[in-house]
């Protein structure tokens, strides 16, 4: 999801999202390593409800050149700019408006991407450069819920003001502090948008890809297949968290589209 500032000040800027997107768009379908993905944008302004801001409500795989089009979302928005807000407001529609099967899928690594040159005001009671907001911190909260029942790797990342950078208006010290709480990264608005991207990128496939068990296994009796295929037993590992009694298999095995099937023994149990 990208939540890009649609005020006046953002049109070069949203240029310059737009060409380095190019280089994302075609490392994401490059043949030799396809990546099942798909992207949701809106924009910063709090009058849009979270809607999408493009052409298309998602895109992936054949809609590059739409995709890295629809990024330049204008600059008639308000100067009042709300990252956490719009992302908690696109996450939301996108649950009530989008199939699935399209951008909150099941095991798909959620990656929300804000891009502006100002720090946020989604919280109207508190001032720029002052405390964290509670928006962003109810954002992470949720982000590592998902919007959905079963759990996957979310993050945040930001392209806005650091320090020494003289084209933002002010420092997105909020958006910075999300980064760093939720796993994602944060560049300058002064830097190459192509590589901030493509930071963006890496970060998300590099690390671990998990998918959820439906119980508690006993690791040692767990074997899978891949298309038929058997998976090494060094390729996964079994992750459990006893507090949530949530369990998942993560490893890079699993980071490939195709059929999966795991067996194993329910943790206490004598039968598989």
């Amino acid at each position: 999801m990208f939540v890009v500032d649609n005020s006046g000040s953002m049109g070069n800027n949203q240029q310059d999202l737009s060409d380095g997107a190019v280089e994302l768009a075609n490392k994401l379908s490059d043949p030799n390593k396809p990546v099942d993905w798909s992207a949701y944008i809106t924009t910063t302004d709090g009058g849009n409800a979270g809607m999408p801001a493009g052409s298309l409500v998602t895109y992936g795989p054949d809609t590059e050149s739409t995709f890295t089009g629809d990024l330049k979302v204008g600059t008639g928005g308000s100067g009042f700019e709300q990252c956490a807000a719009m992302a908690e407001k696109g996450l939301d529609w996108a649950k009530a408006n989008i199939s699935n099967d399209k951008f909150l899928r099941a095991n798909a690594k959620l990656a929300i991407v804000c891009v502006s040159d100002e720090d946020d005001n989604s919280d109207a009671n508190t001032d720029n450069n002052t405390t964290i907001s509670q928006a962003y911190k109810d954002l992470i909260a949720r982000l590592k819920n998902n919007y959905r029942e079963d759990s996957a790797d979310a993050t945040f990342s930001s392209i806005v003001g650091e320090p020494g950078c003289t084209t933002a208006h002010e420092v997105g010290t909020r958006q910075i502090w999300a980064a760093d709480n939720s796993g994602g990264l944060h560049r300058s608005l002064c830097g190459n948008f192509a590589d901030a991207l493509s930071d963006f990128t890496e970060n998300v496939l590099n690390a671990p890809y998990c998918r959820d068990l439906p119980a508690i296994p006993d690791p040692e009796t767990v074997s899978g297949t891949y298309n038929g295929e058997a998976i090494s037993a060094h390729d996964y590992e079994i992750v459990i968290d006893t507090a949530k009694n949530n369990a998942q298999i993560c490893g890079d095995a699993l980071k490939q589209v195709g059929d999966y099937f795991f067996t194993g023994r329910k943790a206490g149990w004598s039968e598989s």
